[in-house]
C-alpha cells in the first residue's frame, strides 16, 4: 500500500512540472505549427505533439531493449505501475532519457523549422507525422544517438549510455551498488 501511496505523489509531481514544461515550449516553438503550449496525444492535436509522440516511443523501444540486456524484467517497475502488457520498467527508465534525447532533437526540429508541411498530414481528429516525417525524426535520432559523450567516467555514445545506465540499474537492483544516480546526458 505505501509504495503505490508514494507512486501517486511522484507522479503528481512529474505531471505537475510537466505541464510548466510543455506550457514554457510554447514560447519557442513557432506558431505556424499549431502548436498551444500543452501535451496532447492519442490523437496529436498539432505535428509537434505527433512528432513528440513519435520520438518518444523510440527512446522508449531502446530502453526496452537495453533492460532486457541487462537481463531485467522489463514487466515490473517502480515508478509506472505494473499493469498487464506493459513495460512498466523500460518506461521508468526512459524516464532519464527521453527529455535530453527525444525532445531535444524535436525541439531542433521544430525551432530550426526542419519539419515542413510535408511531413504530417491529419487524419480526423489528429495530426500524424508521414512517412517522410517520421524519417526525418529517425535521422536526427540516430545522429543524436551517436554523438559521443562522456559518461560516468567512460568515453561512449548517447546510444551506449542507454545500455549502461540499464546495466547501472540492475546492479542496483541486484545490492551489488549501494546508490543509483540517474543518468544524465550532456549537450
Amino acid at each position: 500500500g505505501q509504495i503505490d501511496a508514494i507512486r501517486t505523489n511522484i507522479m503528481s509531481l512529474e505531471a505537475n512540472a510537466a505541464e510548466k514544461y510543455f506550457k514554457a515550449l510554447k514560447l519557442v516553438i513557432p506558431e505556424k505549427y499549431g502548436y498551444k503550449g500543452i501535451r496532447t496525444r492519442r490523437p496529436p492535436k498539432d505535428p509537434f505533439n505527433a512528432a513528440i509522440s513519435f520520438a518518444n516511443n523510440r527512446v522508449r523501444e531502446l530502453t526496452l531493449q537495453a533492460v532486457i540486456a541487462a537481463g531485467l524484467h522489463p514487466y515490473f517497475g517502480f515508478l509506472h505501475a505494473d499493469k498487464p502488457g506493459r513495460f512498466s520498467l523500460a518506461l521508468d527508465l526512459a524516464e532519464e532519457f527521453i527529455v535530453p534525447i527525444a525532445h531535444a532533437v524535436v525541439i531542433k526540429l521544430f525551432t530550426k523549422e526542419m519539419i515542413k508541411e510535408k511531413d504530417y498530414q491529419q487524419r480526423g481528429k489528429g495530426v500524424y507525422l508521414t512517412r517522410i516525417g517520421r524519417e526525418k525524426v529517425l535521422l536526427e535520432l540516430e545522429k543524436r544517438l551517436e554523438k559521443k559523450i562522456r559518461f560516468k567516467g567512460i568515453n561512449t555514445t548517447i546510444r551506449n549510455a542507454i545500455y549502461h545506465q540499464a546495466r547501472h540499474l540492475a546492479a542496483y537492483i541486484k545490492k551489488e551498488i549501494r546508490t543509483y544516480e540517474i543518468a544524465n546526458i550532456p549537450e
